[in-house]
C-alpha cells in the first residue's frame, strides 16, 4: 500500500469521526496502529529516497574527480609527444569515457530514486551500473600494470634517448622540430638533462629565449637543466598513482551505490516494483 493511499485513509478518517467513536476499543487499537506505521513507513520511504539521492550525488562528484585526473594527465602525456607509448593514453581515455558515463548514470540514479521505482529505469539503471563498474575497474586494472610495468618507463627512456642521438644541430628538420616543441613546452632539455648534448650545443628548445636553430648560451639561467624524462617522472608519477587508486574506489563505490539501491528497492517501500 502506498503512502499516498495510505494518507487519503487517514485523511477519510478525520473528515468521518464515526469511525472512530462507533469502533470498539480494539478496532480503535488495530486503527491508531496502523496509522502509526502509516507514519513511519512514509518517513522511512522518504529517508531512504533521500540517501539514495545524495549516494548518486557523492559518486558523480567521485566521477568528476576521476574525469578532472585523467584529463590533466593526458594532456601532461600529450606534451611530450612521440617519446609517450600509445597504451597508457588508452586507459586515461578509457577512464574518461567511463566516469562520463557513470556522471550520467548517477544523474539517472536521481531520477530513479524520485520516480517511485519506475521498472525501465531500475533495470537501464541496474544493467548500465554493473557494465561501468566492470569497465572501469578493468581500466584501473591496465594503469595499475602500466605503473609498475618497467618496460614502459624503459621505452619512454629509450625514445627519449633517440632524440638526443637522432637530432641534426647542423640541419635541424621536422623531426628536430618536434623535439624542439617538447623541450620548449616541457620546460625540459636532453633525456636526463642539457648536457646530454655535447660541445656545448644544444637544440633551439633547451633556451629560454634564442635566435636561429641551436642554443649556444652557456648561462643556465637561459637554459632548461632538468632533463625530459625526469621531468615526466615529477609530472606525472604520483599523480599517474594518485588517479588508478581513486578509480579503484571510485568503481568500489559505484557498485556500493547499486548494492544500496537493490536493498532499499527490497526492503523498504521506497521504491515499489
Amino acid at each position: 500500500m502506498t503512502c499516498r493511499f495510505r494518507y487519503f485513509l487517514l485523511i477519510i478518517s478525520i473528515y468521518v469521526p464515526e469511525l472512530e467513536i462507533n469502533a470498539g476499543p480494539v478496532l480503535r487499537f488495530l486503527y491508531w496502529s496502523s496509522a502509526f506505521k502509516i507514519k513511519m513507513g512514509c518517513i522511512t520511504g522518504m529517508i531512504t529516497k533521500t540517501f539514495l539521492v545524495a549516494f548518486n550525488i557523492l559518486v558523480a562528484i567521485a566521477g568528476v574527480i576521476v574525469l578532472t585526473l585523467a584529463s590533466v594527465i593526458q594532456t601532461t602525456l600529450n606534451g611530450y609527444g612521440h617519446d609517450i607509448p600509445q597504451e597508457p593514453l588508452d586507459v586515461l581515455i578509457g577512464l574518461q569515457s567511463a566516469s562520463t558515463f557513470i556522471i550520467c548514470l548517477s544523474a539517472l540514479g536521481v531520477v530513479v530514486s524520485c520516480c517511485c521505482g519506475n521498472k525501465l529505469f531500475l533495470y537501464t539503471y541496474f544493467v548500465l551500473g554493473l557494465a561501468l563498474v566492470g569497465i572501469t575497474l578493468v581500466f584501473a586494472g591496465m594503469g595499475a600494470a602500466n605503473i609498475n610495468n618497467e618496460k614502459y618507463a624503459d621505452d619512454i627512456k629509450v625514445k627519449m634517448d633517440n632524440d638526443v642521438q637522432n637530432y641534426n644541430l647542423d640541419s635541424p628538420g621536422e623531426f628536430e622540430n618536434q623535439v624542439d616543441i617538447i623541450y620548449k613546452n616541457n620546460q625540459c632539455c636532453g633525456s636526463m638533462n642539457c648536457y646530454d648534448y655535447p660541445d656545448g650545443k644544444r637544440p633551439a628548445g633547451c633556451c629560454r629565449e634564442f635566435t636561429g636553430t641551436t642554443c649556444t648560451s652557456k648561462n643556465t639561467n637561459d637554459l632548461y637543466i632538468t632533463g625530459c624524462y625526469e621531468k615526466l617522472l615529477a609530472d606525472v608519477a604520483d599523480k599517474a598513482v594518485a588517479t588508478i587508486h581513486f578509480s579503484i574506489f571510485f568503481g568500489v563505490l559505484v557498485f556500493a551505490l547499486l548494492t544500496s539501491t537493490c536493498l532499499c528497492v527490497k526492503c523498504t517501500d521506497a521504491m515499489p516494483i
